[in-house]
């Protein structure tokens, strides 16, 4: 293929297109990409024989590797940016010569290697000087690569706050980059439009996927459902028959605006979920089942308890089938499988039977604290849970403080808030048995996961739950300890956790007697609750069933022992006189 010149109209092509069209230019270039995926897969000598092509040829080979590559980053190590491929292909693309391409490569090789300290420095100094260049207008042989500047300097933001490990994130740069894309692609109607613009549309699509996970990791809710709000669009562009894209940013959007607390938003987009589903020819059964489990959380949030279950089982019916016909990694198997023990286990709890919502959220717990583990394997501690203790000690082993994405990258950042979330229902469910033991241990061990992702909202609901478990055991002194940093970390978005929070800490601030700040805290709760919108009216139902609770969203009955006094907490909307005295150890709601 390459000596009938396939290549040679491929890298003709890339003077004045992406990579992504050069390479889908004829059947013959799209026919050679699918080799070199091949090759790819079994060989990584790729400087060794590609070195008898010709430079810009070899150029166009070495990017496309490291693009194919990058694709698979899931599954292997990054390229470093001394390994002989890249300073093969560096070596063509000068900073005189090719400066546009040389920033495509170096934005590329940074995002692949994050989480990598040693690598990320010296390449962010290489992007840094590149992107200084193109400011100069010096463009070599780039210039009819000129329009694609704007784009590239919008992912050069994205990037960089991505590589962000050892500070605050920061939300401005990724949420300046987020209004440039959308600038730019608002006024797009087909996949030409957008490749007038974004040199790789369908990359573009799948970075923001994964600036959305990092957006959860550090709990910035407005700036992820920016985030979906422009990927979901963008993906309804690049529409294949089957929809898979588009379905998939649509669960994710509803999914987002349930976290959120925007229910009448996730019904719409629930909604158009399933037109799109009825519309698309051979929809993935993975993502059919994402879409049921997503269904099932919002009739759990508003209360529909048998139309929640009757989504949960479809979804089962399907987990419940050969796993190749629904699941592409086992990365996607165990997340899908513990929110499907998550979903059982609340909608059990939201029935009374307590039981059998251990024995779920045990499950679940046990899928993502296995994976947390394997965080451990680059610092030589990893670990094979058999039990679900043993799969929490890779948890113990986070030191507070530490950095998620500086250890492990993109690649695990989906997973702290489905992990985060288990833990702190797994506690709250073991308060609901009355053991204050193991109500501690799981709340500790959801705290070791908020701070180790830098979200100051995470850290607000674990410490204000904490705070509310010594609270009702009567340990005053440590429940106002947790609380006031609660109170600090205090949401700013206006979501349900900031409600929820607000909720605990108006109870314990009244409890110690500053019903000032108290009374503060419930008309915040009050005002967040109205600008949520619709959903609002299900917040203030909580809100007044959970006032002087300081329990967290399970909307379940709860106990605790300890010290030998108990109480007994119900917030399933029934009408309880609330008897307690200010310095008493103990309460009763009847």
């Amino acid at each position: 293929m390459i000596e009938e010149g396939a290549l040679v109209k491929v890298t003709a092509a890339l003077g004045s297109q992406p990579p992504s069209l050069a390479w889908n230019a004829d059947e013959k270039a799209e026919t050679l990409s699918r080799t070199l995926r091949s090759i790819a897969k079994l060989d990584h000598s790729w400087n060794d024989w590609a070195f008898f092509l010709p430079e810009g040829e070899r150029a166009a080979v070495l990017e496309h590797l490291m693009q194919i590559v990058g694709e698979a980053g899931a599954n292997g190590q990054p390229l470093k940016l001394h390994d002989a491929s890249v300073q093969a292909l560096l070596r063509i693309y000068t900073l005189d010569r090719f400066p546009i391409r040389r920033l495509r490569v170096l934005l590329q090789l940074l995002f692949q290697n994050i989480g990598e300290e040693n690598e990320m420095e010296e390449i962010r100094n290489l992007v840094d000087e590149a992107a200084q260049l193109l400011d100069g207008k010096t463009l070599g042989e780039d210039a009819a690569l000129t329009r694609y500047i704007p784009h590239l300097q919008a992912y050069q933001k994205s990037v960089l706050a991505l590589a962000v490990t050892d500070e605050r994130f920061p939300v401005s740069a990724m949420a300046e980059a987020i209004s440039c894309w959308k600038s730019m692609t608002e006024t797009c109607s087909s996949r030409a439009d957008l490749y007038e613009r974004i040199d790789n549309p369908d990359g573009l699509v799948a970075h923001l996927q994964s600036a959305s996970q990092f957006a959860s990791l550090r709990g910035e809710n407005s700036l992820q459902l920016a985030i979906l709000e422009l990927s979901t669009p963008l993906s309804k562009i690049l529409a294949e028959p089957t929809y898979n894209n588009v379905i998939l940013n649509h669960t994710l959007l509803a999914s987002q605006h349930l976290n959120i607390g925007h229910f009448s938003e996730a019904k719409k987009t629930l909604e158009a979920t399933k037109q799109l589903l009825d519309q698309a020819e051979g929809a993935s059964r993975g993502l059919v089942a994402g879409f049921h489990l997503t269904q099932a959380e919002y009739y759990s949030g508003i209360g529909s308890i048998d139309e929640a279950n009757s989504s949960l089982a479809a979804a089962k019916a399907i987990y419940d089938g050969s796993v190749s016909s629904w699941a592409l990694s086992k990365a996607q198997v165990n997340m899908s499988l513990a929110l499907s023990s998550f979903l059982d286990s609340v909608l059990a709890l939201k029935q009374g039977r307590v039981q059998e919502a251990l024995t779920c959220i045990k499950s679940s717990v046990r899928i993502l604290s296995h994976d947390w583990s394997k965080i451990e394997t680059s610092s030589s501690r990893a670990t094979s849970p058999t039990d679900l203790n043993s799969s929490i000690a890779s948890i113990d082993s986070v030191k507070t403080g530490s950095k998620l994405g500086q250890v492990i990258g993109p690649r695990f950042w989906a997973l702290a808030f489905p992990l985060l979330r288990g833990l702190l229902h797994i506690s709250s469910v073991y308060a609901h048995l009355g053991m204050f033991q193991e109500t501690i241990y799981y709340a500790e061990s959801a705290q070791k996961i908020a701070e180790s992702t830098g979200s100051p909202m995470y850290r607000a609901q674990v410490l204000a739950w904490t705070g509310s478990i010594y609270h009702r055991a009567g340990k005053l002194t440590k429940a106002i300890d947790f609380g006031s940093e609660a109170f600090d970390e205090l949401p700013r978005d206006i979501c349900a956790s900031r409600v929820e929070v607000a909720c605990q800490l108006s109870d314990l601030y009244r409890d110690m007697g500053d019903e000032t700040k108290a009374r503060e805290l419930l008309q915040l709760a009050e005002e967040t609750a109205q600008r949520l919108g619709d959903h609002g009216k299900v917040l203030k139902i909580q809100k007044r069933d959970q006032e002087g609770c300081g329990i967290n969203n399970s909307n379940t009955s709860c106990r605790c022992n300890t010290d030998n006094k108990s109480y007994d907490e119900n917030d399933q909307g029934q009408d309880c006189c609330n008897s307690r005295s200010k310095n008493s150890k103990a309460r009763t709601r009847c």
